[in-house]
């Protein structure tokens, strides 16, 4: 594993990114006839929904829906987590920098979940990429292709299993690979991610934007009985 580089695919063209977005797209639609209800996750209006483009595979449609080399020394790949996903995640490139993801689950007009998925800078809390993850059904990784304006790379997130012994219970952990577009299973970057709350970034913005709402109503409140 080598630490690839983010920034690898920006003069790439928007019309090769969009090429790309909608091969990936196509790749993913192998979903069953039967579908279910997507719990109490927020529905998403059709025409929110990620649009899917009528095109041909490409070479590197089998590339994106390849499941990238685990981490190891994980050990068995576990069903994808979507009871516990939605939250703030943090983990640390080789270089010792900290990235963040938010994750927030949410449904098509099919009822079919999806999960968005923000880079973000901690301090100022601005979002740095974007991208809806997408899976097949009965699938066990999330892939997402994020963008931004000079930043386009594909996320890979699943959760393994840690290998057993007779003085070491196994536990799960989640892992988040990144991979350029233009990139290879050689430039894969495997984190293995930590929750650190269980906000998604925007319902963390909205607290917090309440929360100094109901100081400034307190405040003004209080002005007016002096």
């Amino acid at each position: 594993m080598r630490e690839g580089n983010l920034n690898a695919s920006s003069t790439f063209s928007f019309k090769v990114v969009m090429q790309t977005l909608c091969t990936f797209a196509v790749a993913l639609l192998v979903f069953d006839a039967a579908m279910t209800s997507a719990n109490a996750a927020p529905l998403l209006p059709c025409a929110a929904a990620p649009a899917v483009y009528p095109t041909s595979p490409t070479s590197s449609a089998s590339r994106l829906g390849t499941d990238p080399v685990g981490p190891f020394p994980l050990d068995a790949l576990q069903p994808f987590p979507w009871a516990t996903i939605e939250g703030i995640w943090t983990g640390t490139l080789p270089d010792g920098t900290q990235m963040y993801f938010s994750f927030e689950v949410k449904t098509d007009c099919q009822s079919k979940k999806l999960l968005e998925v923000l880079a973000f800078d901690q301090k100022s809390m601005r979002v740095t990429a974007e991208g809806t993850g997408l899976t097949a059904s009965n699938d066990t990784m999330v892939r997402a292709a994020m963008t931004s304006g000079s930043v386009n790379y594909m996320v890979f997130i699943r959760q393994f299993k840690t290998k057993v012994s007779p003085k070491v219970r196994a536990r799960t952990v989640n892992v988040i690979t990144i991979r350029p577009f233009n990139g290879t299973e050689a430039d894969d970057i495997h984190l293995q991610i930590r929750r650190i709350s269980t906000l998604s970034l925007p319902a963390m913005i909205r607290q917090q934007q309440e929360a100094e709402a109901a100081a400034q109503a307190e405040a003004a409140r209080r002005r007016t009985q002096q």
